[in-house]
């Protein structure tokens, strides 16, 4: 349960951070984090409203970016971890295999 806790708690806390600091505008066709009004941050004669104490970059990498660079990088040593473990078990079953003598079998070359 604490595997699905962590997820879904992190994902509701941001959500609701970014509600209540009014940080959820329109980015395009939908609503996400973005800065008010859309595209000020590329032009210099439109002021940014902030709203926040965290600019919506940060936010956007804390809420996005961080967890899936995370996810990212546990998957990369979870597998690691698998493929030393199944490697470790095929050298000890390397010294209980057996062979006829002159067998043409593709484990015997």
């Amino acid at each position: 349960p604490f595997l699905h806790a962590f997820p879904i708690l992190y994902a509701l806390g941001f959500s609701i951070y970014s509600y209540a600091t009014q940080n959820l505008n329109p980015s395009g066709p939908t609503c996400w984090i973005a800065y008010d009004p859309l595209g000020c941050e590329n032009d210099p004669s439109v002021e940014c409203i902030n709203k926040g104490p965290i600019s919506p970059d940060a936010l956007k990498w804390i809420t996005a970016g961080i967890p899936f660079s995370l996810v990212l990088i546990l998957n990369c040593i979870l597998l690691g971890m698998i493929w030393w473990a199944v490697r470790g078990q095929l050298k000890k079953s390397q010294m209980y295999r057996y062979s006829w003598i002159g067998s043409s079998s593709p484990h015997d070359q």
